[in-house]
């Protein structure tokens, strides 16, 4: 009885951790096709994480889990996770949540807060799971990364 009582508030507690509030002006769902299209001053809320779009686009797989969050138009963010905390902007950003990974595409600009260091690029992708960041330019905008040197680093 302990254990199936401890079960069921784990579970309640997973439950909670994953709910998301989707905000908009409007909202159009195709039941059939599995996805929700949200538009205007769109806000994405997951526990301390937000995302802000003029429009969002959510496809669910067959099971009903999510499948991707497609951002698009004017992108923000504030990311946190175990390994990182993450805010910045983007044209467009998707988020596949059973990766834990997120796209950014078009004029890139993020800025990792524990760590201090700023990226610019066309296309980044950042495993949230195992903490890894790809970055790509384009050959006339070439990737920035900028960053602050301590004082310990430089007399070693």
């Amino acid at each position: 009885m302990k254990k199936a009582v401890l079960l069921l508030l784990l579970s309640m507690r997973a439950l909670v951790a994953e709910q998301v509030e989707i905000i908009s002006d409007t909202m159009f769902a195709n039941q059939l096709q599995k996805e929700v299209f949200f538009e205007g001053n769109v806000k994405i809320s997951k526990e301390k994480s937000h995302i802000l779009s003029n429009k969002v686009n959510v496809y669910f797989d067959e099971g009903n889990q999510t499948k991707m969050y497609s951002a698009v138009g004017n992108v923000s963010f504030e990311l946190f996770s175990t390994k990182g905390h993450y805010s910045g902007r983007s044209e467009e950003l998707d988020y596949l949540p059973l990766k834990d990974t997120y796209l950014f595409r078009g004029k890139v600009e993020i800025f990792d807060l524990i760590n201090h260091r700023k990226i610019f690029g066309e296309k980044v992708t950042i495993d949230m799971q195992s903490g890894t960041a790809e970055i790509l330019g384009k050959p006339k905008q070439p990737v920035r990364f900028l960053f602050d040197v301590n004082q310990s680093e430089e007399k070693q």
